[in-house]
């Protein structure tokens, strides 16, 4: 369900939120602090925690908006390679495209179809298709209880493209780049989805102003273009490490650390406490290896004719923007930061019972620390009690809605068994 904000052509807010979540409008009610170059690091890291704008001229920025005013600049670059596959920027969008690492898996050439004399049947991979399906799954939860006004944003799934979509490689396979070997030659699935852009500059070179080691120039890591992919892990169940590697493609942001620069970790437990909640009773998902991180969008400004009521009450001869209508520009130059969930390809469908508490069970266990543990006392209680409120919430919005009417009324009781059985396993395990 959208927003009343997205359907009002009046509404020009000073800051926009990422088009994934404009039905998260409560956001809105949280200050917006703009980053300065003359903060000290940890008032800057202190600012980047919460809802934050920045202005900034990076290389990033510039290419992106030179490239938004020039289609022939909207080339796609490689920024991650893994088992799975390659990810791309499309330089001035707010688009990423993953894609697959080969255009198929296998061929079964000795296993013909029976009674066929036919070629082998090719065998696609399902991972990328699956990958996007509890994405999808995610992303439309959060959609349909957007009263429940959670502060963690989820990209937008936006495409599946697939070799057999002809006119697309004719028309996009171009911007590729040659050494990779994709091309409408050598075609393959493509999940394209909402980028997360880098935290700013000014983030970047706070945390290394605040965290690089000893052994490592300050002045060369800020300078390290291998650091400007910079999303910050918000690892609430993990206290900082002393190490002499440095790495901010991903940096490791631990409680310790954001206690001692006073972040709210009240509010992002929170926020991690809503979205499994939404993951597992509304999308249905155990949120295996998800991850939450600190990373950004460009801002999005709405220029519109307002109507004949609001006219009149104008003084003669108003500027109306320029002469702008209805539409919506990005400003890659100014970025607001935000909480983000991403990463679902390791995520499974559950089932609505005590096995499934187990998947979800398993899936906490074993991801990266990101969430609070319950030996940290006042962080668990905050975590657990948004959990609970939220899945009752989701529970009684499906009963209600008769979408479990078939669903023994026990259903309401589930919940409580998650908190639960991560209390048991830790308990259990500081009495080994």
């Amino acid at each position: 369900m959208a927003s009343s904000q997205r359907n009002d052509p009046t509404a020009i807010p000073e800051l926009s939120m990422p088009e994934s979540v404009h039905q998260n409008a409560s956001l809105a009610a949280r200050p917006i602090e703009v980053l300065s170059l003359g903060d000290p690091p940890a008032v800057t890291l202190k600012k980047a925690s919460v809802r934050s704008v920045v202005s900034t001229s990076s290389e990033l920025a510039r290419r992106n908006q030179e490239a938004l005013q020039d289609p022939h600049l909207q080339k796609l670059h490689l920024i991650g390679k893994g088992s799975f596959g390659m990810v791309f920027e499309h330089t001035g969008t707010t688009s990423v495209l993953k894609v697959e690492q080969y255009p198929i898996d296998s061929v079964a050439e000795s296993i013909p179809k029976e009674g066929s004399s036919s070629a082998p049947d090719i065998i696609r991979s399902k991972a990328l298709w699956n990958e996007m399906m509890s994405h999808k799954r995610l992303s439309q939860a959060f959609e349909k209880l957007s009263h429940l006004q959670v502060s963690v944003y989820i990209p937008q799934v936006r495409d599946f493209i697939t070799p057999e979509r002809r006119e697309w490689w004719e028309q996009d396979g171009w911007r590729f780049p040659a050494n990779v070997n994709i091309s409408a030659e050598q075609p393959r699935n493509i999940l394209r989805t909402q980028r997360i852009f880098p935290v700013p500059q000014v983030v970047r070179e706070a945390l290394i102003d605040q965290y690089c080691p000893a052994n490592l120039n300050k002045e060369q890591e800020k300078r390290n273009p291998n650091n400007k992919a910079c999303l910050i892990r918000l690892y609430l169940g993990r206290k900082s490490r002393s190490s002499k590697f440095f790495n901010m493609r991903n940096f490791p942001l631990c409680r310790d650390q954001m206690e001692s620069l006073d972040l709210d970790i009240d509010y992002i437990a929170k926020g991690m406490a809503q979205t499994l909640a939404i993951a597992h009773w509304e999308a249905g998902i155990d949120a295996r290896d998800v991850k939450f991180v600190l990373g950004s969008a460009p801002l999005a400004t709405r220029s519109h004719v307002p109507n004949v009521e609001d006219l009149e009450a104008m003084p003669e001869n108003t500027d109306l923007l320029m002469g702008k209508t209805i539409g919506t520009e990005l400003n890659f130059m100014k970025r607001s930061i935000h909480m983000w969930c991403l990463d679902f390809n390791q995520c499974r469908k559950i089932t609505k019972d005590e096995a499934g508490i187990e998947t979800c069970f398993q899936a906490y266990k074993d991801n990266d620390p990101y969430f609070p543990r319950p030996s940290e006392e006042h962080l668990w209680q905050i975590f657990k009690d948004n959990y609970l409120q939220t899945s009752r919430a989701v529970v009684e919005h499906r009963i209600d809605g008769g979408s479990i009417s078939d669903i023994n009324v026990s259903f309401r009781d589930l919940p409580a068994l998650f908190p639960a059985r991560i209390e048991k396993h830790y308990l259990e395990k500081s009495e080994r």
